[in-house]
């Protein structure tokens, strides 16, 4: 169990049983962990249904838990991408800039990349200028592959950088080249969600969406179509309102485009 007195009996052990020492500070340590986990996946659910104040609450009260570094910035990255998606920008903006800061402190590479992607795209939303966006797009883009070169890169992780690098080419509207990445990015996809059932990839259902984006940019409406009718039979099984929202909307501007 998780408790002051646990943290205080283990270095109390330090001298007498170094050995019993390590075992509950490791216990400790995992259910911090565990706790972080599920407070993060409850945050996840509550704002992909859209309640992003309820998130935001449970977001505040992990990082009254957490210590520093990682962690933090990892939760400091979840409250900036709510307040992004409940459109209040500068918050957002602030908790993200804390967010890389925080990582980049850590040395944790791949978790600076998810961060600086998100600010990038905070920065559209809130309608920056044109040549800030430039700059935040090559940074992006150069964290990302930066992040790729990590040792030991889950498949999981591979693919959302390979996607973000595919959507910083798909806003520069480069859309051939970013239709050829997000490819890539399903076969990164297919190991990643293996196992699971069709209606149940969440992220497959995030590349079909942005190839449907592309295949519009080209005008090829029917390959539009039906690429974004796969992701939103899959959103609406998961119940993610905002990416159901997402690809209603693209729908409807291919409707209106053709």
């Amino acid at each position: 169990m998780l408790t002051r007195d646990n943290i205080e009996w283990a270095a109390s052990l330090l001298e007498k049983d170094p050995d019993q020492a390590t075992l509950v500070i490791i216990s400790v340590l995992k259910s911090r962990n565990l706790i972080r986990e599920i407070r993060i996946r409850e945050a996840l659910e509550q704002r992909n249904l859209g309640h992003n104040d309820r998130a935001s609450e449970i977001l505040l009260l992990a990082i009254k838990d957490a210590g520093g570094g990682t962690l933090l910035g990892e939760l400091y990255h979840h409250l900036g991408t709510n307040a992004q998606g409940a459109g209040n920008f500068t918050k957002a903006l602030e908790y993200l800039s804390l967010a890389l800061e925080l990582r980049m402190d850590a040395g944790d590479n791949l978790g600076a990349a998810y961060t600086t992607f998100q600010i990038a795209m905070c920065k559209i939303m809130s309608r920056a200028s044109e040549t800030e966006l430039i700059f935040e797009f090559q940074n992006a883009k150069r964290i990302a592959r930066a992040a790729l070169n990590e040792q030991g890169l889950s498949a999981e992780h591979k693919g959302n950088m390979h996607q973000n690098l595919a959507f910083c080419l798909q806003l520069e509207s480069f859309f051939e080249d970013a239709i050829h990445e997000y490819q890539n990015v399903l076969q990164f996809r297919e190991e990643a969600e293996h196992g699971k059932e069709p209606l149940e990839r969440r992220g497959t259902a995030m590349t079909l969406a942005r190839i449907a984006e592309c295949l519009m940019g080209l005008h090829r409406y029917d390959e539009a179509t039906e690429q974004a009718l796969r992701a939103l039979a899959i959103f609406q099984n998961i119940a993610d309102v905002n990416r159901i929202k997402q690809v209603e909307a693209t729908l409807q501007q291919i409707a209106e485009g053709r």
